[in-house]
């Protein structure tokens, strides 16, 4: 009975794992240039068998170099034994390295245990207000003090 269980244990464990390898996810940056504290969409989208429950990250997730905005799910759309699930990610960045990376999770539930599926890194550049400061920069002094209509 109980090298029942474990050849149970091991063959679940290892269609589990063989499921995790067929899914892969797909996402991508919409823009591919962000500025400072502008919106950025990042998609993401994975075809699965119907009878596997996934779940995409949601505002709790650290979504580092990037800050949640909101998040947009899309109905499961099924085609006989297919589904494919997508959201799009809005997202704000305060950062000012020129390349900003992000790559998302999705989770594969299962009855006691979930697995972890990364999607592919995306890069999205970052668009700098000021592209090159001057070496030195001349101040002028100003000699003309405005008169705010107080007596000296």
């Amino acid at each position: 009975m109980r090298s029942n269980f474990l050849l149970v244990i091991i063959f679940w464990f290892i269609s589990t794992i063989s499921i995790a390898f067929e899914l892969q996810p797909k996402a991508g940056f919409v823009e591919k240039e962000i500025r400072i504290a502008e919106n950025v969409h990042f998609w993401m989208s994975i075809k699965h068998p119907k009878n596997i429950q996934l779940v995409f990250p949601d505002s709790t997730h650290p979504f580092t170099p990037f800050e949640y905005v909101n998040k947009q799910y899309f109905t499961t759309k099924t085609t006989d034994s297919i589904s494919i699930d997508s959201a799009v990610y809005t997202l704000t960045t305060f950062e000012i390295e020129k390349l900003q990376k992000l790559k998302l999770p999705v989770y594969i539930l299962s009855e006691n245990d979930s697995i972890k599926i990364d999607s592919p890194i995306d890069t999205v550049f970052f668009q700098g207000i000021v592209n090159q400061l001057p070496k030195t920069i001349k101040l002028k002094q100003d000699t003309n003090k405005p008169d705010f209509g107080r007596s000296n």
